[in-house]
């Protein structure tokens, strides 16, 4: 409610800016609607739902039911939520709850986006008339133990795990010597996000790669600048 009370008191703030030199302003009687954020980041665990919400608010409480068309922007398939069409301030309330569900049919399990938005009632001054939501897919993720190259020099590494999701991978297939770098594995795709060389030696090492679906093989394409470009590394679990 914090949030809600500052949004009331920026536009007043900033009507009485713009009229500091009418002493007779009256600003008790503004009508004001607006969203209570503009972004949300919300996680949808792998095949499951998710529900989650927004709500608009107004500075008055409604006389009457007053209803508030909707208008939803994303290129999500219809399966992976529902959301209505339009949403009611009751009388005697300044408050309304969009209800928000979310579930995991199709998700691009590279992020989607959805835009939530309403057109602000005539004589109301606007807050946050649109919210962004940033929807990312959590899936199981175990990669750590002992794995094995099945090209290259075919050495023997381990995986081991370091955050949710994120693993040190103890060495490539280029090197004699085992040079360590950084993992990210969401939902199946894999991310280089750093490692020794580019720690100790500032070489910077980059790249991506996959996870077969039977969770045995991962495929690492792997830049090391100055030395091999977009390199082909295969790991078999042991």
């Amino acid at each position: 409610m914090k949030k809600y009370k500052l949004l009331l008191i920026l536009p007043l703030l900033f009507i009485a800016y713009n009229s500091c030199d009418d002493s007779s302003l009256d600003t008790t009687n503004i009508n004001y609607i607006t969203l209570d954020d503009y972004s949300k980041s919300i996680v949808v665990p792998e095949n499951t739902s998710v529900d989650t919400e927004l709500k608009i608010f107004t500075s008055s409480k409604m006389s009457s039911d007053t209803t508030i068309d909707l208008n939803i922007t994303t290129s999500m398939a219809s399966d992976n939520y529902s959301i209505p069409a339009s949403v009611t301030i009751p009388a005697n309330s300044n408050e309304a709850t969009i209800s928000i569900s979310l579930t995991d049919n199709s998700l691009n399990r590279n992020g989607e986006t959805m835009s939530i938005s309403f057109n602000a009632l005539e004589g109301y001054f606007k807050g946050y008339t649109e919210a962004e939501l940033n929807i990312s897919v959590l899936c199981p993720s175990d990669l750590a133990g002992s794995w094995i190259y099945t090209n290259g020099n075919g050495k023997t590494v381990s995986i081991s795990e370091t955050g949710d999701g994120t693993y040190t991978i103890s060495g490539d297939n280029a090197f004699g010597s085992d040079y360590p770098f950084d993992i990210s594995d969401a939902c199946g795709n894999i991310s280089i996000t750093g490692g020794y060389l580019e720690d100790e030696f500032g070489i910077p090492v980059s790249g991506s790669g996959s996870v077969s679906e039977d969770k045995n093989t991962i495929t690492l394409i792997y830049t090391v600048d100055g030395y091999f470009s977009d390199r082909t590394m295969i790991l078999s679990k042991n």
